[in-house]
């Protein structure tokens, strides 16, 4: 897996690489030309690439980019979303679970946790998960979630699980209230590939990179002004 960029570098490099070669073999067959008895009266051929283009199949196999959302609490969404993964957990663990309510929402502690959400939207994250901090829920949830579960000593992990779940849920249920408000891709990460797109493993995406490098030459000269210093001139001819 590499970056696109240094993939990019590297086609250049080679490219670059044989037109030296052939540049180096014109000059070779210049100056046989040259010193052939009848040869000299012909121009040297030479072997020019005005445009190359490349047709690549790559496999995106990663992409390094950073987030900003935008947190706004809509208590109707959140309720929906939270209730109903608490009635899956329910049906999973045959338990009784206390549904969240607008006057739960009201209280000091799920206040304070939207307020820390409000505060740090509108900023370049890598991980939405690690923005969510559910302390001051989690000091409450006990009273506001689990209710008449009627599980025995022995059964304490279970109830640990199911705590836990919980959690995932109240997290799950915010990132709902979270939308995308710009995106900043830092890198793509790449893997040449030549297999067909059903060989493809279903994570990976594979596209076609169509690429053109077209000869326009950039020529450096030294120039020595009336005082003897050296100066450089760059000329493009495009």
């Amino acid at each position: 897996m590499i970056k696109l960029s240094d993939y990019l570098n590297y086609l250049s490099d080679e490219i670059i690489q044989a037109r030296k070669s052939m540049d180096l073999k014109s000059i070779e067959n210049a100056k046989f030309y040259a010193e052939h008895e009848y040869l000299k009266y012909f121009k040297a051929p030479r072997f020019t690439m005005p445009s190359i283009k490349l047709e690549i199949p790559i496999e995106i196999s990663a992409l390094d980019s950073q987030t900003k959302y935008n947190f706004k609490m809509n208590e109707d969404n959140f309720l929906y979303h939270i209730n109903k993964n608490l009635s899956n957990l329910e049906k999973k663990y045959s338990v009784k679970l206390k549904k969240f309510t607008k006057k739960d929402l009201s209280q000091k502690e799920f206040q304070n946790t939207v307020k820390k959400l409000e505060k740090k939207d509108q900023r370049y994250i890598d991980n939405l998960n690690a923005q969510i901090d559910l302390t001051d829920i989690k000091k409450t949830l006990p009273k506001l979630t689990i209710a008449n579960t009627e599980m025995r000593t022995q059964e304490i992990d279970k109830n640990t699980i199911i705590k836990q779940e919980i959690e995932d849920a109240l997290s799950n249920s915010f990132k709902t209230l979270y939308t995308p408000s710009a995106i900043k891709l830092n890198n793509i990460y790449i893997s040449p590939e030549t297999k067909s797109l059903k060989d493809v493993e279903n994570d990976k995406i594979l596209v076609k990179l169509n690429v053109e490098l077209v000869e326009e030459n950039l020529k450096i000269t030294k120039i020595k002004n009336a005082d003897g210093s050296e100066i450089e001139e760059i000329i493009l001819d495009q």
